[in-house]
């Protein structure tokens, strides 16, 4: 518990100039990564702090096999403002890990990168329901004739009930209705 506060106070130190002093450390703790806790706080604290020594390291660990350190190198990067980082959370979109590529699609989701609606889209497509359902959620909060097309593509095929449900949500909150057969009066056959 002594050495993580250590690295969450290296995140918080600055010079007289308001520059983080404690970068380097924190890399050199990332670089070593003996201790996964150690990591994990290092990783965040990177985060917190934006600097854009951090980059070049919090990049390659979005690829990381293990899913924690991978998730923490993608919030990391979500708060530095370099636009650097977006081919870095685009790869985190390709993570064999489910939580991974969630965290990466919330990262970018907000991002004013016309790139961002494509990537989401290819998510669609992901074997699992729960991406695809978190997809159609972040693409109807992005409603454009692009965001709509993609879901009403992805509608004509989609077989699970929960994606299927976000999938019409999205299309209707964005403001592109799916069609539905007229309703006949009643006592017509």
């Amino acid at each position: 518990a002594v050495r993580v506060e250590a690295v969450r106070a290296l995140g918080r130190l600055k010079g007289s100039d308001n520059s983080i002093v404690g970068v380097p450390a924190l890399l050199e703790v990332v670089a070593e990564a003996r201790d996964p806790v150690l990591l994990l706080a290092a990783l965040r604290a990177l985060g917190e702090e934006s600097d854009p020594r951090g980059l070049s390291v919090l990049g390659p660990l979005v690829r990381s096999s293990d899913a924690r350190v991978a998730v923490a190198a993608v919030e990391a990067l979500s708060r530095h403002a370099d636009p650097r980082r977006l081919s870095s959370l685009f790869d985190g979109l390709h993570h064999a890990e489910s939580e991974v590529v969630k965290a990466a699609m919330l990262a970018i989701a907000a991002e004013p990168d016309p790139r961002v609606i494509v990537h989401l889209g290819a998510c669609l497509d992901q074997s699992a329901w729960d991406v695809r359902r978190l997809a159609a959620d972040l693409l109807g909060r992005a409603p454009s004739e692009a965001s709509a097309a993609l879901l009403r593509a992805r509608l004509s095929v989609e077989h699970d009930p929960m994606v299927k449900d976000a999938l019409a949500r999205a299309l209707e909150s964005s403001g592109q209705r799916r069609s539905r057969p007229p309703r006949r009066p009643q006592g017509e056959l």
